[in-house]
């Protein structure tokens, strides 16, 4: 038998397209999904399928793993990302592989939809690397035989090369066998100008990794790692905050025009770059299915509840992160000028700076990046204040650190900011 396992957190859609991938062939074998702590409602969705064996855990990261794998009742462990499916037939092929004498360690070719040729110069260099050097990442769907450990930990807890690890670990005593099967990947998730720098982050990765440097701790390290972009949003219908707007065009048009900012502005992230997790918080929470048929897996989806002020519900959202981000940037979702252009000078700022902020004609803020999130920095903005980005750029100061500001953009709050935008096409 063959246990699968899936980790977990706030990523309910790309779940249910990996285990939905999983159904045709599922009999006879174990499907383990360790949830480290959602919030988007993936454990009511893994009710309507109840051949799946949830793990409700505290663990985060390859702890999680670790845990499942003590747990689990197959005689092979095969980890699988959310998101990722694999091609038919997978089951006989990895049986077929455990036979081999000396098997210890295997994986699934890397797929890539999409017809993009770095899709493919990327294909190649994951099956080279396996072949040659016997590394696999997560991403090639790593299996094991789960007797491989004896009882202890099979993940080094604490570092983002796990999987070279592991592979290295037991590949100098056995065999990695690379299966003719392969672990898709949509091309959204690499899509954008993100390929090259994702390409050349794996690269980079993987000869860190060989020359015996340091390893990324909890996905962060200066230099590696994935940054995050946050919105706050509420239901479009739900929203009456401004009135101005429902007045002149009506509720409807309002809410569409709503609507499609925000669509712009994840265009917008999801072309600035390919190393970004996209996190909306939302609210109310009772509208989740809503929100998913809206949005979709463009961006990972966390439903907020109680609190409606922007401050406090800023400061809660670093509580939701499964991961420690490099850089983080906060968007305000009511600014149609808003381009990849700014996101992405935003993020490379902060290369060299502890903030990055992006002021309106008006005073008031379009984006804020921080280095490291600080709930209490969020906590005591009053983002009612006209003057929002004096104050933010007085806190920056006071605190000595290095700051950026970038060029300025009109806000949406005045019937007057409505005609400027719909004249520049902005607004439509």
């Amino acid at each position: 038998m063959i246990s699968i396992i899936v980790p977990v957190k706030n990523q309910v859609v790309l779940l249910k397209q990996t285990l939905t991938s999983l159904v045709p062939e599922k009999d006879g074998h174990e499907i383990i999904v360790v949830d480290r702590g959602s919030v988007d409602g993936a454990e009511e969705s893994l009710r309507t399928m109840p051949w799946v064996r949830l793990i409700k855990t505290e663990a985060q990261g390859n702890q999680g793993l670790n845990e499942a794998s003590l747990k689990a009742k197959g005689d092979i462990l095969l980890f699988l990302e959310p998101g990722v499916w694999l091609e038919r037939g997978w089951p006989a092929f990895v049986e077929e592989a455990a036979e081999k004498p000396g098997f210890k360690v295997g994986c699934f070719r890397l797929s890539i939809e999409g017809k993009n040729p770095l899709y493919r110069l990327i294909e190649w260099t994951s099956t080279m690397r396996t072949f040659l050097f016997k590394a696999a990442r997560g991403s090639q769907a790593l299996f094991v035989r789960a007797d491989l450990a004896g009882g202890q930990p099979l993940f080094a807890e604490d570092t983002s090369h796990a999987d070279f690890e592991l592979c290295k670990r037991y590949g100098e005593e056995g065999v990695v066998i690379q299966i003719r099967r392969a672990a898709v990947h949509s091309g959204d998730r690499w899509s954008g100008p993100g390929v090259c720098r994702r390409f050349c982050s794996d690269a980079g990765t993987f000869w860190s990794w060989q020359q015996g440097g340091p390893s990324p701790v909890n996905g962060h390290q200066s230099g590696s790692g994935r940054n995050a972009v946050i919105m706050l949003l509420d239901r479009p219908e739900a929203r009456r905050s401004d009135t101005w707007l429902d007045d002149a065009v009506g509720a409807d048009r309002s809410a569409q025009i709503y609507r499609r900012n925000v669509e712009h502005i994840l265009n917008s992230i999801n072309g600035s770059s390919g190393e970004t997790d996209t996190l909306i918080f939302y609210q109310p929470k009772a509208v989740r299915e809503e929100m998913i048929r809206w949005l979709g897996d463009r961006a990972t989806l966390i439903p907020q509840h109680g609190e409606t002020r922007k401050a406090a519900r800023l400061a809660d959202v670093g509580s939701h992160f499964d991961r420690e981000y490099r850089k983080i940037i906060v968007l305000w979702s009511q600014c149609p000028a808003l381009s990849k252009s700014e996101i992405k000078r935003a993020v490379d700022a902060l290369d060299d700076n502890e903030i990055v902020i992006g002021p309106t004609d008006d005073g008031g803020c379009y984006l804020i990046g921080v280095k490291k999130f600080d709930p209490e920095f969020f906590q005591e903005l009053d983002w009612s204040r006209q003057d929002m980005y004096k104050e933010v750029l007085q806190r920056a100061k006071a605190q000595r650190v290095a700051f950026e500001s970038l060029p300025p953009l009109r806000d949406f709050d005045s019937l007057e900011d409505f005609s400027y935008n719909y004249a520049l096409g902005y607004v439509q």
